[in-house]
């Protein structure tokens, strides 16, 4: 060993090789596919939010122009704001619904 190289490095640096070569082109390739699903589930993420607060507007919406207690179906999560006379809940007989699967409001026949 001379100078402390590595024998590989030296008659990597002899060839006119880059150093770095497949290791860094490894790391790369392991960062991109990292980064890639990692992106993509923040910018659904970020889409179902908007989705979901959109949802929300519109119900606080309808209560503020009605006159009595509005009730909205929603199976997962129960709200209760009396001030504005507003129930979101497990109600089936409810007459709006949240659509879980594409977001909205959707209103429902008695």
């Amino acid at each position: 060993m001379h100078g402390g190289v590595p024998g590989v490095v030296r008659s990597a640096r002899r060839r006119g090789e880059p150093l770095v070569g497949k290791a860094a082109a490894g790391r790369r390739g392991a960062l991109l596919l990292v980064a890639v699903p990692v992106i993509w589930g923040g910018v659904l993420t970020a889409t179902s939010h908007v989705r979901f607060q959109d949802t929300y507007r519109e119900i606080y919406r309808v209560a503020d122009v009605s006159e009595e207690p509005v009730v909205v179906h929603y199976p997962y999560r129960d709200l209760e704001d009396a001030r504005r006379g507003l129930t979101i809940r497990n109600d089936l007989h409810a007459p709006l619904a949240i659509d879980v699967e594409n977001g909205g409001v959707v209103a429902r026949s008695p």
